[in-house]
């Protein structure tokens, strides 16, 4: 079966991989542009419909990223069991990542720039933070070959065209989360025809540049982060003085010098900041947080410092950069990407630097940016569930409201809670989801799925 990009895919072979486990590699084109030129290879995981003689089709998933791994994220999803015993369940590990072929950059460079003070109050610090970034952009365009060119996210879904493809399915259904959201919409621009059932959860707004997505990230982060330090300003399981004050004096305490951990590493600037916003994200994260703000206070970061690598090592860096450097305009070199860093400090003062300064390697990027931002209508394509949290930072619940809006036949569906992604923990959003993917059956306009 050929795709619409003229590539065809030889059909997929699965294997046993353990259990009910299935696994397979698949080669897909380099570029596209270039269908009958090199190849890279994709890795695969399904997890067949338990009920085969019931069986509607396969269902691809991705959980976000960039640079997140789909193996496991496909064998462990927690989707209701309508949807599990009717679909074979294919995650896969995008272009760039894990078992598929990797984007080989960027390792060590990564950990010593995340060790530097990501909101810099001096000449020095702000050379040093240039310089760690800078490293991090050289290191990929010494050693990230023609990869590093290939892994935007028009690259991914095409990607996710040739998986249906190759697997023998008119139509593809699909589960995206966060940045898989905009996998999805891409798909959704590209293949509108091709695709039977898309569910967005924890929405990547397509038409916000670089800047805004960051600076309404940081609106959003700010809010919620509030909340997180509200509810611990007092008692037994919180810091001395509440969490805020704990988090500033924290904060104070490694701009001098970071705290020692039980794990080897060390707790600065940087690892502070990306354990703050982690329940931001899981707020079931909170208790951790509070118990490691005093911990460290009292000289063991190990708490803190497995918040941040929790965060670290969800996905690959070099991918996740390599993406966002390149899906839309962003400021080039170091005096325009200090003005921008400077916005979002004055609307975060704690987080703003550290928000913008993750991807400060972007002012240094060795590949030219590839604009596909813009909305995306579908005209052609299926009615689309569009889930958004209220209370989500990562992916501010405005985005999913105004992707549901532009997209011809989107329905939101939304969650009335704190997090990121709705995904296993509403059983009201989980009835919205088997009843979509099963019969097609949108929920009713307005609905809301208390928390």
């Amino acid at each position: 079966m050929s795709t619409a990009s003229g590539f065809t895919p030889a059909p997929i072979e699965w294997k046993s991989c353990g259990g009910r486990v299935k696994c397979a590699q698949l080669d897909v084109p380099l570029d596209y542009a270039d269908p009958t030129g090199p190849t890279i290879s994709l890795s695969l995981d399904e997890l067949p419909a338990r009920k085969p003689d019931q069986r509607i089709g396969a269902l691809l998933v991705n959980p976000g990223g960039p640079g997140a791994s789909g193996l496991d994220f496909a064998t462990n999803i927690e989707l209701p069991s309508q949807v599990l015993d009717r679909f074979d369940i294919v995650g896969f590990d995008p272009r760039g990542v894990g078992k598929s072929t990797p984007l080989t950059c960027a390792t060590d460079t990564v950990a010593t720039f995340r060790h530097l003070d990501p909101t810099p109050e001096t000449p020095d610090e702000q050379t040093a933070l240039d310089a760690g970034a800078k490293a991090i952009a050289d290191d990929c365009a010494q050693h990230g070959g023609p990869v590093l060119a290939h892994v935007g996210t028009d690259d991914v879904a095409r990607d996710m065209d040739t998986i249906r493809a190759a697997m023998g399915e008119q139509q593809l259904n699909y589960y995206g989360a966060s940045y898989g959201t905009e996998l999805g919409l891409r798909y959704l621009a590209l293949f509108p025809r091709n695709a039977r059932a898309v569910v967005l959860d924890g929405v990547v707004d397509p038409t916000q540049s670089f800047t805004e997505f960051l600076r309404q990230q940081t609106i959003a982060f700010e809010t919620q982060i509030e909340s997180v330090f509200d509810a611990c300003a007092s008692g037994s399981q919180c810091p001395p003085g509440g969490a805020r004050a704990a988090y500033d004096q924290l904060a104070a305490q490694v701009e001098n010098a970071p705290v020692p951990t039980r794990l080897g590493g060390s707790l600065g600037p940087g690892e502070l900041a990306v354990a703050a916003l982690l329940p931001t994200y899981s707020p079931s994260a909170s208790p951790l947080f509070y118990r490691g703000l005093t911990q460290a206070l009292a000289g063991d970061a190990t708490t803190l410092y497995s918040l941040f690598q929790d965060y670290d090592e969800s996905g690959s860096f070099a991918v996740y950069a390599g993406v966002e450097c390149t899906d839309s305009p962003h400021p080039v070199g170091s005096d325009a990407y200090r003005a921008f860093a400077g916005e979002l400090e004055a609307i975060s003062p704690r987080f703003g630097g550290p928000i913008a300064n993750e991807l400060l390697p972007c002012a240094f990027w060795p590949v030219p940016a590839h604009d596909i931002t813009g909305p995306v209508v579908a005209a052609d394509g299926p009615p689309v569930l569009v889930v958004g949290n209220t209370g989500d930072a990562a992916t501010p619940y405005k985005q999913a409201q105004s992707v549901a809006a532009t997209l011809a036949h989107g329905r939101l569906l939304t969650f009335d809670a704190t997090g990121h992604t709705a995904l296993g923990r509403s059983p009201c959003i989980a009835a919205a989801e088997a009843a979509y993917f099963t019969d097609l059956t949108l929920p009713d306009v307005g609905t809301v799925c208390p928390g």
